[in-house]
């Protein structure tokens, strides 16, 4: 049975899923790998959702001066936080 409530806040809209947390403390220079082998086959794939979900947060919440760039490197993939001017 469904029960009626009062006066229950809504959460506010969070569309960058279990990321979010990681692009709050991302800063300059910092970066984040994605592990890529054989047991892993997926992580190409989360890697680009990641790319894909922090660029829409930099352009909503961003102060204009951030840029990213992901590499593929050994073992995996890698993705920075950088300044626009290093970028």
């Amino acid at each position: 049975m469904l029960k009626i409530e009062k006066n229950i806040p809504i959460p506010e809209k969070n569309n960058y899923g279990k990321y979010y947390d990681i692009f709050c403390k991302m800063e300059f220079g910092d970066s984040v790998f994605f592990k890529s082998d054989k047991l892993y086959v997926n992580n190409e794939l989360e890697a680009s959702n990641f790319l894909l979900k922090y660029r829409n947060y930099i352009r909503k919440h961003g102060k204009g001066n951030e840029s990213i760039i992901h590499r593929k490197v050994k073992d995996g993939f890698r993705i920075w936080l950088v300044k626009k001017d290093d970028a």
